[in-house]
């Protein structure tokens, strides 16, 4: 069950509980209790006692839990994994004059469960999931045998802004999907500038994944980017146009920004995004971050016009007035929009004219209030694209045609 539910097994787990349990229940509960019931200075007595022993206690669990083999983690199984696995669980539940055979066949069933990893790629084709992070940006692209992290999405409230791990869609959104889907590490994160809602779960991801490579469209040692205490991560190189890297048959090249525009903090941040284009067999995504219009002329100005065109889009800047001129969109000519925004999120994102354009322009529109994450796998000329919430149908939530 708690591999189902949180692809994750406590290895450890059956060792703590056997101390635990009874150290618990024969001395710290008593002690405690006969505390309650006698006069001072006794009941001080015992209650430093049963602190004590919850202290020694609390401090080898965290001993136990150390090593890196303390948790067995899994990517989610399919139905027929878990059917397989619910029957194995009952064999091995099964009363003791079934044999030790019915057992042995009961961890057989366990083992495509356990053993399940990242859904496959073909050479020369990716998928790219948008994940739900609400008003930010975090986007996933993977080949046959890497793995790339575009943005990691916002910072949740106070404590993240003051350095605090776990307040942040990359503790809370990002890794669990990334443990979920089979993915143990990354081969390149991509963080497109430093604003909170696409630089703010970089550090969490960074403490919870080993990062091979780090690119940012922001100032050297910014603090979003900065690891934890104690946490492994790379320094950050600068996105520069030009920079181009091949996996598994799978082109990428950074477009923008300019070289030593990155690093420079004098420079718009939005204007320094970094802007990625991936290509495979037969399609291609181009990944903007927040360009503006001007970033838009200007590399509509200095670029062969093949090197833009899309045939899937992360819509600029969350569909803000500032992005996606017409000029733009009739050169990158998308078939398929994405836009990563927040459920009623204070700005109005998408801005309804926005919204409007790429209609108009024929665009076959994804907006993640609506649909939550959404992932795209090509197929050669082909592709296939799945929104979470219109594929996962609930009763509690809402899931309105998409696209639109």
């Amino acid at each position: 069950m708690t591999l189902l539910l949180f692809q994750q097994v406590s290895v450890i787990s059956p060792l703590a509980n056997a101390v635990a349990i009874p150290l618990v229940s024969l001395l710290v509960t008593p002690l405690a209790l006969l505390a309650a019931a006698l006069p001072a200075p006794l009941a001080g007595w015992l209650l430093s006692a049963a602190h004590a022993l919850l202290h020694w206690l609390v401090a080898g669990l965290e001993w136990l839990a150390a090593p890196p083999w303390a948790v067995w983690q899994a990517a989610r199984a399919g139905p027929p994994a878990l059917a397989l696995a619910v029957l194995g669980a009952l064999l091995l539940l099964a009363p003791i004059r079934c044999g030790l055979r019915a057992r042995l066949h009961g961890v057989v069933l366990l083992l495509p469960m356990v053993v399940a990893g990242r859904q496959p790629v073909a050479h020369g084709e990716f998928r790219a999931t948008a994940i739900d992070v609400g008003q930010g940006n975090a986007v996933l692209v993977e080949t046959r045998s890497h793995v790339l992290l575009y943005d990691a999405g916002p910072t949740y409230g106070w404590g993240a802004e003051r350095g605090q791990p776990g307040n942040s869609a990359g503790a809370r959104a990002i890794v669990p999907y990334l443990r979920g889907a089979g993915v143990q590490r990354l081969d390149q994160m991509v963080i497109s500038h430093e604003d909170p809602d696409h630089a703010g779960g970089a550090r969490d991801v960074m403490a919870a994944l080993t990062v091979d490579s780090l690119l940012a469209g922001a100032p050297p040692g910014h603090r979003l980017l900065a690891p934890h205490a104690g946490a492994a991560a790379p320094e950050a190189g600068p996105c520069e146009a030009g920079q181009q890297w091949e996996w598994d048959g799978v082109r990428f090249a950074m477009l923008h920004p300019l070289p030593g525009y990155a690093h420079n903090a004098a420079i718009d941040s939005n204007a320094r995004s970094c802007v990625l284009r991936v290509e495979g067999s037969g399609r291609s995504l181009l990944l903007t971050g927040d360009i503006g219009r001007r970033t838009e002329a200007a590399m509509l100005e200095r670029l062969p016009l093949q090197d833009l065109r899309a045939d899937f889009m992360l819509v600029p800047h969350h569909g803000s007035t500032t992005s996606s001129s017409g000029s733009f969109l009739a050169v990158v000519a998308p078939e398929l929009a994405l836009f990563q925004l927040g459920y009623r999120n204070r700005h109005g994102y998408p801005r309804p004219e926005v919204w409007d354009r790429y209609g108009s322009y024929g665009v076959a529109r994804y907006r993640s209030d609506e649909t939550g994450a959404v992932q795209v796998t090509t197929r050669g000329e082909s592709y296939a694209v799945q929104a979470y919430r219109q594929h996962e149908r609930r009763y509690w939530r809402a899931a309105p045609p998409a696209p639109r």
